[in-house]
């Protein structure tokens, strides 16, 4: 039997906020840790030759969280936003992280500041090819298929399955081959519902601070060791 080879990796990172409460820390300290380990997935992804990484980072339902959770979230995008615009400006072109970064969703939800600092991101890395990393932010599953509808309805087009995949937020990007779950919940919680139609799905317990480089490592395997049929 051949052997499956991921291309692109889906991640629900779950579990920041109780990781905090286990560990007695603050919720600065978990969303910290939990943007840190962004760019360590990142880096592993590039290292297993993985295309594509998309990471749910921000839900549009997150908004509804407390004033001061928000401030923490703002404070620490915005500092890393500035982290990794100075350097993608540096351009050394033997950066592991040398990378097309997109974040997609209804980013315009997000305080002005933080949307300028994203898109300047996009713009820095748009011809750095071959690996992707995706931001979800500002993403619902829901609101990504009415955002679609509308798209389409704009331009006036009748679709068909091929072609509303050019209106959603990862027009042109292969679906995911595996969506991982932190945090122990076994659901996807309408995360990329029209892509993950054919995606193996892994659940792990651990909190999404205290996941390693073995956890995405062992996705990968099994990954390759499942039968995907298609239907067939």
């Amino acid at each position: 039997m051949e052997e499956n080879k991921a291309k692109h990796i889906a991640i629900i990172p779950d579990g920041n906020r109780r990781w905090a409460k286990k560990n007695n820390k603050s919720i600065y300290e978990a969303y910290d840790k939990g943007i840190r380990k962004f760019i360590d997935v990142a880096k592993w992804g590039k290292e297993f030759d993985i295309k594509t990484i998309t990471a749910w980072a921000f839900s549009t339902e997150n908004f509804k969280r407390s004033e001061e959770e928000k401030r923490v979230l703002w404070k620490l995008f915005s500092y890393f936003l500035d982290e990794g615009i100075k350097r993608f400006k540096k351009g050394d072109p033997k950066d592991l992280l040398k990378v097309k970064v997109n974040f997609l969703g209804r980013i315009h939800l997000f305080p002005e500041n933080i949307r300028e600092k994203m898109e300047e991101v996009m713009e820095i890395t748009k011809d750095n090819e071959p690996y992707t990393v995706n931001f979800m932010m500002a993403y619902g599953g829901r609101a990504e298929i009415v955002d679609a509808v509308n798209k389409a309805i704009k331009e006036g087009k009748e679709v068909d399955e091929k072609s509303f995949e050019k209106f959603l937020y990862t027009a042109g990007q292969e679906d995911p081959d595996i969506i991982i779950r932190t945090g122990g919940e076994k659901r996807l919680s309408g995360y990329l519902p029209w892509q993950s139609v054919y995606s193996e799905l892994i659940f792990i317990d651990k909190y999404w601070p205290d996941f390693s480089k073995k956890d995405f490592e062992n996705a990968i395997e099994e990954f390759k060791s499942r039968k995907r049929r298609f239907g067939r």
